[in-house]
């Protein structure tokens, strides 16, 4: 037996190997990356679309290992990094590199100029905007696609050094990736995925999210906070009697107006303008009751919504008037 005692830190790097997994062992399955890849990308298109307020499109390359050659390469002596960590539903990390030109070109653009000034240190703040709603979308849409709840940190934007990777580069993935802004000269940008996000999306991401779901892939979407639940089970028994009662929840979309002749002319194919652009968030009402607002999603052939705003007590108690 050995000698009890403080564990050294070679003696827990052996025990939680077989845990954690040595990710900079893992060769990163870039084949299985691309469609994730490209479906973030169409995200970061979208996104920067709105915030330029013109077309842009950002395109896959190449994606391969990540190696610190091919960072040093990409980013040449000036260049930037946009640190996405996740927080919640994936593990790991994001991160958007770009060139200070490049940098300086969306900053611009983001601000309503022309794009063609130099970059400048408070331009690090546009580049964190770009990188929450970024990411914003690319959790939304990982929830949708794999049935659970998905949330980031807030973006960190810093000078790169390729001498110090954010994170260990054996597992990750890096992406080489066009940037087409109309208007503008084409340049380009690279993507890295850390180890941990890299082997989620590579291949355990779909299984771990339907795993136990039964019929309905819904059933992991998000988590339920029970905290209010776990305070009124020990509160007296005549209000714990209330926590079995079922009450009608009912999704709206929109609403409109017809007048009865509207509504009788109605047919298959007649299509009805709601008030509420596309995108807005959808209201669930408990007893015709408007509690909160959320984002319509689709798991396989169900539709639900993710719960983003709840409705404050004072809004309520108007609607009881």
């Amino acid at each position: 037996m050995a000698e009890e005692g403080p564990l050294s830190q070679a003696d827990i790097d052996a025990l939680t190997a077989g845990l954690l997994g040595d990710a900079s062992s893992e060769n990163v399955d870039v084949m299985a990356l691309r469609p994730e890849v490209d479906a973030i990308l169409d995200q970061g298109s979208s996104v920067l679309g709105t915030l330029l307020n013109r077309q842009a499109t950002m395109s896959m390359r190449e994606i391969k290992e990540a190696d610190a050659t091919s960072l040093s390469e990409g980013m040449g002596e000036k260049g930037l990094i946009v640190r996405l960590a996740l927080e919640h539903g994936f593990p790991g990390e994001l991160c958007f590199l770009v060139r200070q030109e490049t940098a300086a070109l969306l900053c611009g653009l983001m601000m309503g100029g022309d794009g063609t000034a130099p970059f400048k240190d408070e331009d690090m703040d546009a580049l964190n905007e770009f990188g929450n709603q970024f990411m914003g979308a690319v959790c939304t849409s990982l929830g949708s696609r794999y049935g659970v709840s998905v949330s980031p940190a807030q973006a960190h934007t810093a000078v790169f050094d390729p001498r110090q990777p954010p994170f260990e580069l054996g597992g990750a993935a890096l992406v080489e990736a066009g940037l087409s802004i109309e208007g503008s000269p084409d340049s380009m940008f690279l993507l890295m995925l850390s180890p941990a996000l890299a082997a989620k999306l590579g291949g355990t991401a779909g299984s771990d999210a339907q795993g136990g779901a039964g019929d309905n892939p819904l059933s992991n979407l998000g988590d339920y906070d029970t905290s209010l639940a776990r305070n009124l089970e020990d509160s007296p028994p005549n209000i714990q009697m209330l926590l079995d009662i079922n009450l009608n929840v009912t999704i709206e979309l929109g609403r409109t107006r017809l007048s009865i002749r509207k509504i009788l002319e109605l047919g298959p194919g007649s299509i009805i303008e709601l008030d509420r652009l596309a995108g807005e968030p959808v209201d669930l009402l408990v007893n015709d009751k408007v509690v909160a607002k959320g984002e319509v999603v689709v798991v396989d052939e169900y539709f639900g919504i993710r719960i983003i705003s709840l409705v404050s007590p004072e809004e309520r108690i108007k609607q009881l008037k």
